[in-house]
C-alpha cells in the first residue's frame, strides 16, 4: 500500500475514535445511566438574587441589634473584628422590627459554620431555639407568629473550623428573613404559659409548631350554658357540659394537654387550673380526637396545649388545625374521667336485672364501671360490648370483684401474685372480647379499652350488663 493510502486510512481512523463523540447505543440496550449524587445538601442560599448587607459590629447584645429589612440579605462572620476590637464576632443579635399588622416569619440561614438560631421577645424571653443540622447545612424556623407592634430579637451563633483564622469565608453565614400576613385564626408566639395562652375567638384555631420543643397554648372562655355567650360576671358554667376537641397535624404526630380552670367565686378564691388530660397520638398518626370530657359546673375557662412527639417534615413546615366544641352531657352517656378503676368508675344501676351505657374512647383511653353489690344471694352477670364499627375497636376485662368468684376460669393465671392490688386483672381478655361472664357475690369492676389504639370518636359504644341468680342453672 501506497504511502498517501496509509495516511488517508491513518486519518479516517481518528475521526472515527474521537474521545470527545459519544459512542452509539444500541436500542436494545435501554437508556443511558446517569449518576446522581443522593448526599445530603445544605440549605441553598433562602435569597441568592437579592441584594446583601453587611454585619456592623458591635451587635452581641439586643441592646445592639442590627435591624433587619425585608428583600434583603444580611452577611455576616462569626469570627473576631479585626478592627478597633468592636464586639466579639461570635455572637450576633438582629432585630425585625414590629410592623403595624400580624405577620408569621420565616428565618433561614446558611453558610459554611455550625450553626444555630435563637429567637427573643421585646423583653427578652426566648421563644425558641434551633440547632438540628451539621455545618455548613444551615438552619431554618418557619411559621414564627408576631401580633402587630410586636418585634423579634434573632440570635445567631455556632462553631466555626480552626481553619477559618486562614480563610475567612468557613466564618461567614447569611441570614435572611421573609414575611407574610397571619392567618386570621392563627396563635401568636409567645404563648407557652397560662398567661401567654392566644385566646380562642370561635371554635378553631391553627397554628405552627415552630420547633421541636415548642408547645403552643390556647384558652377558651367558657359560656354560661352550650351555645351561649359568656356572661358579664363571668361565672362559668351553671350546669356540667362535656368538650368535643379534633386536632389535626399534618407531618407531625401530635400531643396535647388539656386543664379546666374554675370560676373565682366556685370555691370561694382563686382555684389554679387543673390537668385533666394529657394525651398523645399512637405512632404514624396526625390527628387526635376527644369526645365526652366532662366539663364541671362552675368551669370558667379550659386551655389547650399543643405539641409534637415527632416530625415527619422540618417543624414549622405545615399548620395544624384544633377544633373545639362544648356540649350539652349526652343522654345514658359514661362521665370522664373514669380511668383509674379503683377510685373514678362510674356506678352501674341495674334497673330490673339490666344497665347499659353508651362511651367513647381515645388514645390511651380506658372506661371503668361498677357494678354495686346486692348485698344478697351470688349473682351471674354478663356484660356485652357492641361497637358501631368504623375506627371504633374495643374489648372489655373484669379487673376486680370484692366478692370471691365461683366462676374458676374467672381468675387470672397469677391470680397469687396480684392480690393485695388496686386493679387486680381477674379475667383478662386477649385484646379482643367483646363480651364477659363472672359469677361473684361481691361488685364488680369492669374495664372497656381500645384495641391497636383506635378510637371511638364518631359513634359510642354500647355496654349493656345484666345480671342473674348465680344459683339458678
Amino acid at each position: 500500500m501506497s504511502r498517501p493510502s496509509l495516511l488517508l486510512f491513518a486519518a479516517f481512523g481518528l475521526c472515527s475514535c474521537n474521545p470527545r463523540k459519544p459512542l452509539p447505543v444500541s436500542k436494545d440496550l435501554g437508556p443511558s445511566v446517569q449518576v446522581i449524587d443522593v448526599a445530603a445538601k445544605p440549605i441553598p442560599n433562602p435569597a441568592a438574587q437579592l441584594p446583601q448587607l453587611a454585619e456592623t459590629e458591635p451587635n452581641d447584645d439586643r441592646a445592639h441589634a442590627q435591624r433587619l429589612d425585608p428583600q434583603k440579605v444580611l452577611r455576616g462572620s462569626l469570627l473576631p473584628p479585626t478592627s478597633q476590637g468592636a464586639g466579639k464576632g461570635d455572637d450576633d443579635f438582629f432585630v425585625w422590627p414590629a410592623q403595624q399588622t400580624a405577620q408569621t416569619l420565616r428565618i433561614e440561614a446558611s453558610g459554611a459554620p455550625d450553626l444555630a438560631l435563637e429567637l427573643y421577645g421585646e423583653q427578652g424571653e426566648s421563644l425558641g431555639t434551633i440547632d438540628e443540622r451539621k455545618p455548613g447545612e444551615g438552619e431554618r424556623l418557619w411559621g414564627i407568629p408576631l401580633r402587630p407592634g410586636q418585634p423579634l430579637y434573632i440570635r445567631v451563633h455556632g462553631r466555626v473550623k480552626p481553619e477559618a483564622v486562614h480563610e475567612p469565608l468557613l466564618g461567614t453565614y447569611q441570614l435572611a428573613v421573609s414575611a407574610i400576613a397571619a392567618a386570621p385564626d392563627g396563635e401568636f408566639e409567645p404563648n407557652d404559659s397560662f398567661a401567654q395562652a392566644t385566646p380562642m375567638m370561635g371554635s378553631d384555631a391553627s397554628g405552627t409548631l415552630s420547633t421541636r420543643r415548642d408547645e403552643d397554648f390556647f384558652v377558651l372562655q367558657l359560656p354560661t350554658m352550650p351555645g351561649r355567650k359568656v356572661a358579664p360576671d363571668g361565672e362559668g358554667l351553671r350546669q356540667p357540659a362535656i368538650l368535643r376537641l379534633t386536632l389535626n397535624t399534618p407531618s407531625i404526630q401530635p400531643a396535647l394537654r388539656i386543664w379546666t380552670e374554675p370560676s373565682p367565686g366556685t370555691d370561694g378564691g382563686l382555684a389554679l387550673p387543673k390537668l385533666v388530660l394529657d394525651v398523645q397520638a399512637s405512632k404514624s398518626k396526625e390527628e387526635l380526637l376527644i369526645r365526652n370530657l366532662t366539663l364541671p359546673a362552675g368551669t370558667a375557662r379550659v386551655f389547650v396545649a399543643v405539641r409534637a412527639q415527632s416530625f415527619a417534615k422540618p417543624s414549622g413546615e405545615a399548620r395544624y388545625h384544633l377544633r373545639t366544641l362544648v356540649e350539652a352531657p349526652l343522654e345514658d352517656a359514661e362521665s370522664e374521667p373514669n380511668d383509674a378503676c379503683a377510685t373514678q368508675a362510674n356506678a352501674l344501676t341495674l334497673s330490673s336485672g339490666t344497665a347499659d351505657v353508651a362511651g367513647f374512647l381515645w388514645p390511651q383511653d380506658v372506661d371503668c364501671y361498677r357494678i354495686v353489690a346486692t348485698g344478697g344471694p351470688t349473682m351471674t352477670y354478663q356484660a356485652k360490648l357492641q361497637l358501631p364499627g368504623g375506627d371504633c375497636l374495643a374489648s372489655i376485662d373484669i379487673v376486680r370483684t370484692d366478692g370471691k368468684s365461683d366462676d374458676s376460669k374467672a381468675k387470672s393465671r397469677d391470680d397469687g401474685k396480684a392480690r393485695g392490688k388496686k386493679e387486680e386483672v381477674v379475667k383478662a381478655s386477649d385484646g379482643k372480647q367483646t363480651e364477659q361472664t363472672i359469677t361473684t357475690s361481691g361488685e364488680v369492676w369492669l374495664k372497656v379499652s381500645s384495641r391497636d389504639r383506635r378510637t371511638c370518636f364518631d359513634a359510642p359504644y354500647r355496654l349493656s350488663v345484666t345480671a342473674s341468680d348465680g344459683d339458678k342453672p
